[in-house]
């Protein structure tokens, strides 16, 4: 009597990267027992071989098991295959936020990392990371793109995430220093200490311009002629807005005439008030001696009567 064929198969494995040395099997399949047998009717221990015996790494490897025996069966192994994938890692560019220094940036704030096994760190990656994206080399107000690259691995999938790079406009106080900078290295005006600054949509061509948010600050005042009627616009708003309007015949008419009314009322005041007085004392002096002169007559005219009558 033959023995009976009986096939024994290695089960699959598949795993993701954990940085765990692999060891053992998934088990097998067996394939041929009759009158309800099974592998208690078999000899020896299952073992398992081939590559996949302390595999860590991602990658593909053979499981092969044996070692089983049976004299009634005619065993046959077949192979199966571990697979260990790669682990997942996320490398996210951090943020930067700036204030607009007029020098072009390059680099980034460094990146963080999401999705590391058994303990490890960047140093079991290979390359180093590197930053593109418009952010390289950008210089004014606004947001940029980051993007880090340049690590790799066969552990780890790798995914890059993109940060943002955002420069601030400066505080004022910088800007109007730029203006002076720009309008003394151009033999120009320094700004006024009276803030004084034109805004106007980006023009980012003309020239000395500093540049906020989406608008460009051009320098204050200019005595040949800033291009764009910077120093126009200005001397307009300096002169036609301020001293005209202060040195303006309304206040200056308004204050002469109510001098001139001041005047004319003194003038009157005093007018008048001489002339009643002048016409008061010479009206009550000229009564007084007429007066006077009366009683004297009369006076005297008594006294002859009196002495014509004795």
């Amino acid at each position: 009597m033959n023995p009976q064929a009986l096939t024994i198969t290695a089960n699959g494995a598949t795993q993701t990267y954990d940085g765990v040395a692999f060891s053992g099997g998934n088990g097998v399949t067996y394939s041929g027992f009759v009158n309800g047998q099974n592998a208690s009717v078999l000899g020896g221990t299952l073992v398992y071989g081939g590559n996949s015996q302390g595999a860590a790494n991602a990658g593909t490897y053979a499981i092969i098991p044996s070692n089983q025996t049976s004299s009634n069966y005619a065993i046959n192994y077949v192979n199966a295959t571990l697979t260990i994938n790669p682990q997942p890692l996320t490398i996210t560019a951090n943020n930067v936020t700036q204030t607009f220094n007029n020098v072009p940036y390059s680099g980034a704030n460094g990146v963080t990392y999401n999705g590391f096994v058994n303990g490890q760190n960047s140093s079991v990656l290979s390359g180093n990371i590197i930053y593109g994206g418009n952010s390289q080399g950008a210089v004014n107000v606004g947001t940029y793109t980051i993007i880090p690259s340049g690590q790799t691995s066969s552990n780890y999938a790798i995914t890059y995430v993109n940060g943002t790079l955002t420069i601030t406009p400066p505080p004022m106080a910088f800007v109007l220093d730029a203006l002076g900078t720009t309008a003394n290295a151009a033999g120009t005006r320094a700004p006024s200490t009276v803030m004084n600054a034109t805004i106007l949509p980006s023009p980012t061509s003309l020239p000395g311009n500093v540049t906020s948010g989406s608008n460009t600050v051009l320098p204050y005042g200019n005595d040949a002629g800033v291009v764009g009627g910077s120093a126009s616009q200005q001397t307009s708003n300096t002169s036609g807005g301020g001293t005209s309007q202060q040195a303006s015949g309304a206040n200056t008419n308004q204050q002469t005439s109510s001098t001139a009314n001041t005047s004319q009322q003194t003038s009157k005041r005093r007018n008048g008030n001489t002339n009643q007085q002048t016409s008061n004392k010479r009206n009550g002096n000229t009564k007084q001696q007429t007066n006077k002169r009366n009683g004297s007559t009369n006076q005297q005219t008594s006294n002859t009567s009196d002495r014509r009558t004795n």
